[in-house]
Order: C-alpha cells, then sequence, then structure tokens
C-alpha cells in the first residue's frame, strides 16, 4: 500500500493548559476560563507609530495563573506595538517585540522575563511541563539548538511525497450535518466564535487566532500489548516541531495575523497500541478506536459519532482560549516501530477542512527532523488547501477553500499541466518547506487573497457599522446626556467553497466606538458588557456638558481588520437647560409687619426671573438684577417660608427650590436674663425673641446681648436626626459667623437646647415677649431641647403635680439631664412609667424644669412634646 499521510493542527494535552492552582495542570477540562480579550489596535497604532523599531524575536515569561490574566498579559503587549504568535498557557508567549518596547515589560503586569536569547529550561520546572518544552522550542526555533538534536529540516535525501494523506469526512458529515443531527449544529449568531459559524465551522480560512490541540496517545495495554511509551524527549521534539511547522504559516502571510494557542495532552491513555493497528482512517478498527478513546478520556464522549466529540472538544477550546478556529493533532508514538507506519501504510493523514490530523513520531522516511514539513503539509489541508503532487489525482479545476479557487498548480496529470507550475508545500516533500514555497493558489485557498493591495485580506475586508439611539426627550434640560448604541462587523465575504456548510462567516469584531460632539475630537466610548471582542458591540457614552442650543453627536467604529467606519451614525439633540438657584438668599430687615429677603441672581446669560412662593402660595416673579423680594401685612412674631426657583428666558424652570424661613418681630419687649460661667453652659431661650438670627449684629440686631460684650466664642446645638452637632462662632465686634459646611446654623429657634461657650462669667439678656404653644418633634434617643417657658415647673408624680413634659406617645422619655456650670456636673431625673418622674440619688439630681435652661431627654421611639405656654 502506498504511504499515505494527513495533517491537522491544534493543541491541548492530558494535562492541558498547566496552571498551579486547585485545577492543576487541566485547566481547559476545568471549564474554568473566563473570556477575556481586549484589542486596543487604536493605542497599538499610535504607540508603534510614534515609536518605530525593529521587531525582535523574543520569549516572554508570566506569572499567571489562569487565561484572563494571560490575555491581559497580551493586551499590554500588543499596546506597546508587539505581536504574539505563540502561546502556551499559562506561562510562556512567543512573539516579536520591538527593540525600543523590550525594557518596557519586564516588571510590569505579569511578565517575569523577556528573553532575545536561549533560555534554561530547568529555571521553569516551577510553571510545569508545557512551560519547559515551550522554552525547548523556543531554543530550537529561534537559537539554533534544533541543529544540535538533529531536529533540522534537511530535504536529502528527499522523501517520497505523503501520498493519499487528503481525507474527505465519511458519510458526508460536515457537508450535510445530517448524520448524528446535533442540536449544537445550529448556527449561533450571538457566538463570538466566530460570527456566523456553526458548530463544524472549526477551520473555513486560515485567518486569525487558532487553537491547537495536540493529543500524545498512549497505550495502557488493556487490549493490545503496550509497546510505545512517550519520554519526556520525544514529547518535547513533537512539539518543537509542530510549533516550526506553524511558525512558517504565519511567516508566509502577516496579513492573516496568525496567532496559535496550544492545548496539550500528554500519555492520554487508549485501549490500543496504535502504532501496530492499520491507520483505518474510513473504517472501525483503526483510528475511530483509539481516536474515540482519547476524546472519552477528555470528558468529550456525548455525540454517537468520534468526530462529532472531536469537534465538541474543538468548540470547547476555541471558546475557552478566545480563538476564532481549533483543530486537533493526534500524535502516535512510533520510535520503537521497525518503519514508523500503521499496519496499513498510513503514516500522516488530514481530513479536508478538519477536524483533524494524524502523524506518527518518525513518520516513514521523513523522521522527526522533517515533522515540521509534514505538519506545515497537513495544516494546509486543515485549511482547505489541496494537494498538488501528481499521484494526488486533482485536476487543475478543482476547487477549494472559502474563495473557491482552483487546484492550477496541481502537477496533475503531469507538471505542468495546468496554468501554474511551481514549487509548493502542497506538492508535499521537504524542499518546498526548507525553501519557503506556497504557491498564489493554494494561498488563495486557505484565503490568503488581498485584491485591492490595501493590506487587509479579502475575507476581512469590510467596514463596521452602527446604530446611535436618539436621545429622548429632544429638546432636554439635561446638558450631560448618556448615548446608547451598538456597533456590528458582520459583513461577510460569500462562502465559495465547494466543501462544508457554506456559512458566510467573518471573524472580524468591533475593536473600538468613538463618539465626538459637533466635529470635535473623537473620544473612545465604554462597551456595554465590560470589553469590546465581539461582531456585534453595544455602547454607551456620556457627553460633557453641553451648552444650550443644537449639537450633533457622531459614532464611528473600528473592526479588527483594521478598518473604520465611515459613514456616521449620529443624533441631533437641542439642549434647554434651566438657571442655577439664586444664591445666599436671607432676609436683611423685619419688622411686626414685613421681612426683606435679598439673594444673588445666577449667572447664566439667558436667565430671566425668579418666582418667589410666601408659605406655599404664588407672590411675584422677580426680573433680573432686582434680588430681594419684600413680604409686607405679615403677623408679629410669626414664622414665615419664602420658596424660590429660577427661570429662563425660554421658560425653562429649575426644578430646584432655595427656601429660607424667618421670624417677624414680637408686638413689645421683655427681657429674661440667665447668668452664665466661665466655660460651657447650656441655655435655652424662654421667650419669643424680637430677633432671632445669628448674625451681623448692626444689621439684624443680637438675639445674645451678653455683658460684658464679646464674651460668648461660640454656641453649638443638636441635631437629633443626623445625631451632628451644628455650630455658630462669635466674632469679636461683628457677631456671629456659622462654621463650614453642613454642620453650621444661622437662627436660635424656640424649644431647643444651647451649648454656649463664656470665656469669661457674664451675663445673658434676652429681649421678646411671653412665648406661645410649641410642638417640639423629639427623635429615638438623645435630643437636646430648652424649657420654652417663663415659669418653673416640678417633676414628680404626675397624678398629683401634672407632667411638664406632656409627650405623645406617652411613657416615650426614660430620663432627663440638665448640665451645672457651677460643678461642671450633670444632673438627672428618670421617667418611671405610668407614674412620673423621680430625681436621680445623690446630689446629682434635679426636681424642677427651670427658664433659660437646656435638657438633654432621652426618647424610645418618635414623638411629640407639646408645650403649652
Amino acid at each position: 500500500m502506498q504511504n499515505q499521510r494527513a495533517g491537522r493542527i491544534m493543541m491541548k494535552g492530558k494535562n492541558g493548559y498547566e496552571n498551579q492552582s486547585a485545577c492543576d495542570a487541566r485547566i481547559l477540562c476545568c471549564r474554568s476560563f473566563l473570556h477575556i480579550k481586549i484589542l486596543l489596535f487604536v493605542a497599538m497604532t499610535v504607540l508603534f507609530l510614534a515609536n518605530p523599531s525593529a521587531a525582535t524575536d523574543s520569549l516572554i515569561i508570566l506569572n499567571s495563573s489562569n487565561i484572563p490574566t494571560m490575555m491581559q498579559n497580551i493586551n499590554y503587549i500588543e499596546s506597546l506595538g508587539g505581536t504574539i504568535t505563540h502561546r502556551f498557557p499559562l506561562h510562556i508567549l512567543i512573539g516579536d517585540i520591538p527593540e525600543s518596547r523590550l525594557n518596557n515589560l519586564t516588571g510590569h503586569m505579569n511578565i517575569v522575563e523577556v528573553a532575545t536569547t536561549a533560555v534554561d529550561v530547568s529555571a521553569l520546572a516551577k510553571d510545569g511541563k508545557t512551560a519547559q518544552i515551550a522554552a525547548n522550542s523556543w531554543n530550537d526555533n529561534y537559537m539554533g539548538q534544533a541543529a544540535g538534536k538533529d531536529l533540522i529540516s534537511i530535504p536529502a535525501p528527499e522523501p517520497g511525497p505523503i501520498v493519499g494523506d487528503m481525507l474527505i469526512l465519511p458519510g458526508n458529515i460536515k457537508r450535510t450535518a445530517t448524520l448524528t443531527q446535533l442540536p449544537d449544529n445550529q448556527i449561533n449568531q450571538a457566538s463570538i466564535q466566530p460570527y456566523m459559524a456553526g458548530f463544524y465551522d472549526t477551520s473555513e480560512y486560515m485567518i486569525g487566532d487558532v487553537a491547537v490541540g495536540i493529543i500524545f496517545l498512549e497505550s495502557n495495554g488493556l487490549i493490545d500489548a503496550n509497546i510505545e511509551d512517550w519520554n519526556s524527549t520525544e514529547e518535547s521534539n513533537v512539539i518543537s516541531k509542530i510549533q516550526a511547522g506553524l511558525k512558517w504559516w504565519a511567516a508566509k502571510e502577516p496579513k492573516a495575523k496568525l496567532t496559535f494557542t496550544y492545548d496539550i495532552h500528554y500519555q492520554i491513555p487508549t485501549s490500543y497500541e496504535p502504532i501496530t493497528r492499520p491507520a483505518n482512517p474510513s473504517g472501525a478498527n483503526g483510528g475511530s478506536l483509539w481516536v474515540a478513546d482519547a476524546m472519552s478520556d477528555l470528558g468529550y464522549s456525548k455525540y454517537p459519532s468520534y468526530f462529532d466529540n472531536v469537534y465538541d472538544y474543538e468548540n470547547s477550546i476555541r471558546k475557552l482560549a478566545d480563538t476564532d478556529w481549533a483543530f486537533t493533532i493526534f500524535v502516535v508514538d512510533s520510535s520503537k516501530d521497525s518503519d514508523g507506519l500503521f499496519a496499513d501504510g498510513y503514516f500522516a493523514y488530514a481530513y479536508l477542512g478538519g477536524p483533524f490530523l494524524v502523524m506518527t513520531y518518525d513518520n516513514d522516511g521523513y523522521g522527526i527532523a522533517n515533522m515540521d514539513a509534514v505538519i506545515a503539509h497537513e495544516g494546509g489541508h486543515i485549511f482547505y488547501a489541496l494537494d498538488q503532487y501528481t499521484s494526488a489525482n486533482s485536476p487543475c479545476s478543482e476547487a477549494s477553500g472559502y474563495l473557491g479557487i482552483q487546484n492550477q498548480n496541481s502537477a496533475y496529470p503531469f507538471p505542468g499541466a495546468c496554468i501554474s507550475n511551481v514549487g509548493s508545500i502542497m506538492r508535499s516533500q521537504v524542499s518546498p518547506y526548507t525553501n519557503g514555497l506556497l504557491d498564489a493558489y493554494a494561498r488563495e485557498q486557505v484565503g490568503w487573497r488581498d485584491s485591492n493591495t490595501n493590506g487587509i485580506l479579502d475575507i476581512m475586508d469590510f467596514f463596521p457599522s452602527s446604530t446611535l439611539n436618539a436621545y429622548i426627550p429632544d429638546p432636554t434640560n439635561d446638558n450631560t446626556p448618556t448615548y446608547t448604541g451598538s456597533s456590528s462587523t458582520i459583513l461577510t465575504y460569500p462562502n465559495m467553497n465547494p466543501s462544508g456548510l457554506k456559512h458566510n462567516i467573518t471573524i472580524n469584531k468591533i475593536a473600538n466606538v468613538q463618539w465626538r460632539e459637533d466635529g470635535g475630537i473623537w473620544t473612545i466610548a465604554s462597551p456595554a458588557e465590560g470589553l469590546f471582542d465581539s461582531s456585534i458591540e453595544g455602547f454607551t457614552f456620556t457627553v460633557p456638558q453641553l451648552s444650550d442650543g443644537t449639537h450633533t453627536i457622531e459614532v464611528r467604529a473600528l473592526n479588527t481588520a483594521g478598518n473604520w467606519e465611515t459613514a456616521y451614525a449620529n443624533d441631533t439633540i437641542t439642549i434647554e437647560t434651566p438657571p442655577d438657584s439664586i444664591t445666599d438668599l436671607h432676609n436683611t430687615t423685619y419688622s411686626q409687619t414685613y421681612i426683606n429677603w435679598t439673594w444673588n441672581d445666577p449667572s447664566n446669560s439667558d436667565f430671566d426671573h425668579v418666582e418667589v412662593y410666601l408659605n406655599g402660595t404664588f407672590k411675584i416673579n422677580v426680573f433680573k438684577g432686582l434680588q430681594f423680594y419684600n413680604a409686607t401685612g405679615l403677623t408679629p412674631a410669626t414664622l414665615y417660608n419664602i420658596s424660590t426657583r429660577t427661570v429662563d428666558t425660554a421658560g425653562n424652570i429649575n426644578q430646584t427650590w432655595v427656601n429660607k424661613t424667618a421670624r417677624t418681630a414680637p408686638v413689645s419687649g421683655t427681657t429674661y436674663s440667665i447668668s452664665l460661667s466661665s466655660g460651657w453652659n447650656l441655655i435655652s431661650i424662654p421667650l419669643n425673641l424680637s430677633t432671632w438670627i445669628l448674625g451681623d449684629e448692626s444689621a439684624v440686631g443680637n438675639p445674645l446681648n451678653v455683658t460684658p460684650v464679646n464674651c460668648l466664642s461660640s454656641i453649638y446645638r443638636f441635631n437629633s436626626t443626623s445625631k451632628l452637632f451644628e455650630k455658630s462662632d462669635h466674632i469679636t465686634n461683628w457677631g456671629w459667623w456659622p462654621a463650614a459646611g453642613p454642620v453650621k446654623f444661622t437662627e436660635l429657634e424656640p424649644g431647643r437646647g444651647y451649648w454656649v461657650m463664656a470665656n469669661i462669667d457674664c451675663d445673658l439678656t434676652l429681649t421678646g415677649i411671653a412665648p406661645s404653644d410649641l410642638d417640639i418633634p423629639l427623635e429615638p434617643g438623645w435630643n437636646l431641647i430648652g424649657w420654652y417657658s417663663m415659669k418653673e415647673s416640678v417633676l414628680g408624680q404626675e397624678s398629683v403635680e401634672g407632667n411638664p413634659l406632656n409627650v405623645t406617645p406617652s411613657n416615650s422619655l426614660t430620663s432627663i439631664y440638665r448640665f451645672n456650670s457651677t460643678s461642671k456636673l450633670f444632673e438627672k431625673s428618670d421617667h418611671i412609667a405610668d407614674w412620673g418622674w423621680w430625681p436621680a440619688a445623690g446630689p446629682v439630681k434635679f426636681t424642677e424644669l427651670e427658664p433659660g435652661r437646656g435638657y438633654w431627654v432621652n426618647a424610645t421611639n418618635e414623638a411629640v412634646w407639646r408645650h403649652k405656654s
């Protein structure tokens, strides 16, 4: 039988992506990866153009514990102009780094080291087997160490073509998708792997990110005798050669932006010894047995067809590794076999368009040194490139690939029979590989064509489009509107492949969305779901403060092909914002029958007038520049509340009210004096004052008239709701000034207690009229109240003496304290439910309420003290 060969590219191991965490070395099998990828095309372009530098082959060592962390490091490297081509999760990356950036990487993110020379493999033992094997590949393929291991591809003596290696899936499984009728076979348009691809669309064209599952098969001796045993050197050699073969493809077309993420599984058990059996790719006694075993061991066995289980695995790893495509390589150990062939003469073969390829360690006459040439050839089949050697019997007119390209470099029926007759990797053998030969027709069969020579391959050369949701309402008074919308890059090149399901697929994703106002500077919008990483993306942004008038907001999107949207989605919005509120509202003068309030107008150019309400009733519009309102015909000793809001020339009303309360002067004057001791004194106001305002004493008077003058330095009151003290300070020979912030006050109130600080002993004289009835609300906890009366009242048995603290509901108070400013001690009386007040024992007791004193009362619940004059 003729030697037969086939190929395919994917990597995942028995130990999967190596990790020292709870999942240990089987990260993909644990299925615990978060999907993360941030595409920083704008930043990459700007940084690279600003800092041009020759790129240097580099090995990056990471201290990462999961795929998301690894991807964050990759994004950072790409933002500096670097390119990562090979990813060995979780610790090793290989790519090109601009020379000027090499020193910017080590120590940033999780980057431990950036190497441009050979590395010590043993130093990576802590990072696991795959990290060491990846380092070996680096040393072999980039640092020239392959020669010392006899791993250099040598075309002479040239082995024969890999005959009969290109296979078609049995039962037309992929073409009709009717063999098993998988529920997974429906197109998932919301999927990010990739847009419009189905279950079987795992390698439609060789562009973008590819997950490569590598499975080392190991017989466990349960059915066949165990003859072959993988060792670490052989495994390292295989990975090195696979990486070299894929590196060959990546170098052939930079526009394809190929990256390979390897998922390697070591010594996956099978009951069979594969090399001793026929490959029998279309039968039931060869590959179907050990492929099914391997998939079952990896957890993929839910479908009747082992092909479907391989597809299931590939869909899993491309999702978890966030790649566009995936394929699998099954590697069979043949180091003890006499010829490196299966029993039926096969040694390497691949299914056209996937899902997998098979190789032996020796590959007949090719040997391990030339496995990279075999991988390069078979990898072409995975992405629909046809065989071109004469015995492949492929006519010039046979078409394949997403672009539907004829095989016009075929040597059938003889070299020169077709339009082209040049050396190519698809003609097999080693020399095309070592000489880097790839013909134009095979290039296009794998999807590589740039018809307009703009640097973007045809399959990717489409523009994104955006929808910007109109802002509602319009016009609006919101001058910082938040917009939402969506961008998509879902235009697809028609699938011309004679094989496959003919889904029109794009791997383009949205990379960036920007907005601008009135043709200004473009600003980056925020992704609705945290990242721009799929073909359809929502976005949001908030426009900074807009001036009144009409504005045009535009958006544009960038896709991963590098194309910016050219026809900008837009919305026209009219801003009609109300003016700001007035400031510094206060009453400057007052009498028994009038109060005069003044304020400062807002600075808005379109401000027109202030609406004035008194005790909730509209009174007048005060137009710009007047800045006062004089309320007349008022009742003496009465509180009045002024409420204001501003209006602009367009009629927009500021809905924020600015309010102020003031009291008219009493009809006649009564005085009451309180002796204050140096230090703190706890007082209250026992009458209705002529003035309650704390301010400029020359303008509003001084409710706290003391002898000698200026003996008070500060006054505090307690806010029983916020549980904070509020303060006003006395400025010598001027008056009272409120403290900064919210803990301030500017007016005294009846029914409150106050702490005042006296610099020396002095006398306080209060002027006003007899107090009126007053309801004082009490909050749960401590309240600082004042005895609003000119008379003393006894605290005792309420059935005999009454209760001066008439509280509703009853029994709401538990205790009351007053402060003795001479002894500097608190004095106390306790309330006994349904009986009355009982003084504390010893000298710290009291039994009566006195005018001019303040009191701390403790309430168990909200209550009201109904004080009767």
